[in-house]
């Protein structure tokens, strides 16, 4: 029988140190294996026991058990944080660095993940629920809604008559529960009889809290009014409906509805409540 060929293990000194190098058992009664890898390295110091590796003197790689690390960390999967992200020193930055990529602020809601925050490529900042707080942490205190747009408005009679317009296109903007509109309307033909205009509004109106619904007047601007004594038709809105009516104010006082005739241009720019 041959002797039996294996790898040899070596212990060798360092000419240039006067040190003792220790290899102490531990304290157990089962056998432990120790395998070297199968590669040329240097081993890493240990602090004693083995939990934590010290030594590691490139700041550049990532530290353990609380060390400091002053190069990039980069991965290529997501990284999971039990704790808080918090910048002690210096900004915070949350980025994507990639080309005309968004960033997302996500959260849970009834175990889905959903987005709280999104950050556009181009510096828009994107709520999908909730609303922005301004001085305080009240629901008062929350833009909730945010919209602006054009509204072709329906122009209809209070009875059998018809109208048909020009232009009947109107602008507007809806902050919170506050909407603007403007705009310049062209009246195209009429029959009668017509019992009072009615024109469309984009949001219904405000109700009043106590069941009785908020009224508003607004007075129009007029180009063409030669039927009507030089005063501008008043237009007036009921609470709960999106609908305002025309009347007119003779030089009397007294009150008419107000028809308008083929030829005139109206203008109306107010602001009015709804109710969300």
């Amino acid at each position: 029988m041959g002797d039996s060929i294996m790898a040899k293990v070596k212990i060798q000194g360092n000419a240039s140190g006067t040190g003792v190098l220790t290899v102490t058992a531990p304290n157990t009664s089962t056998d432990r294996t120790i395998t070297l890898p199968d590669a040329t390295g240097t081993l890493l110091n240990s602090d004693g026991d083995g939990s934590s590796l010290t030594g590691v003197a490139d700041a550049t790689k990532l530290p353990l058990a609380g060390g400091t690390m002053t190069g990039d960390l980069v991965v290529s999967a997501d990284v999971d944080i039990t704790g808080s992200l918090n910048g002690t020193s210096g900004s915070l930055d949350i980025k994507n660095e990639a080309n005309n990529q968004n960033v997302f602020i996500k959260t849970t809601s009834a175990g889905s993940e959903v987005t709280a925050l999104k950050i556009h490529s181009g510096g828009v900042l994107e709520l999908p629920s909730g609303g922005l707080r301004v001085g305080g942490t009240a629901a008062a205190n929350t833009l909730d809604d945010y919209e602006e747009g054009n509204h072709s408005s329906s122009w209809t009679t209070g009875n059998s008559g018809s109208i048909t317009m020009g232009r009947n296109s109107m602008a507007y903007v809806k902050v919170g529960k506050v909407v603007t509109i403007t705009g310049e309307f062209d009246v195209g033909s009429v029959s009668s009889p017509i019992g009072g205009l009615r024109v469309s509004l984009p949001f219904a109106i405000a109700s009043h809290t106590s069941e009785r619904n908020m009224s508003f007047v607004t007075r129009a601007g007029m180009y063409h009014i030669p039927h009507h004594e030089d005063n501008p038709p008043l237009f007036i809105g009921h609470g709960g409906t999106s609908i305002i009516e025309g009347i007119y104010e003779r030089d009397d006082n007294s009150f008419l509805d107000y028809n308008p005739q083929a030829g005139e241009t109206i203008w109306l720019c107010f602001s009015y409540f709804t109710d969300s």
